[in-house]
């Protein structure tokens, strides 16, 4: 593993920032007009995806990241 100890490596994350969008629930059926289930919503959640996920383990892996 690298030592990154009293270094600060310069990274550069290049990517889409996304949103994904979770919907938690239960499904009891099959729609029958497509091959899809019909879900019983729970509850909704939101993260970052894409380019912005990586940013999040990089700052979560140095906890110095300085966005540029």
């Amino acid at each position: 593993m690298i030592d990154l100890k009293n270094k600060n490596p310069k990274i550069l994350v290049i990517g889409d920032l996304m949103i994904d969008h979770y919907l938690w629930g239960s499904c009891e059926r099959i729609s029958p007009e497509a091959p899809v289930q019909v879900i019983n919503v729970d509850s909704e959640s939101t993260v970052l995806g894409g380019a912005g996920n990586v940013i999040l383990a990089v700052v979560k892996f140095l906890m110095n990241l300085k966005p540029y």
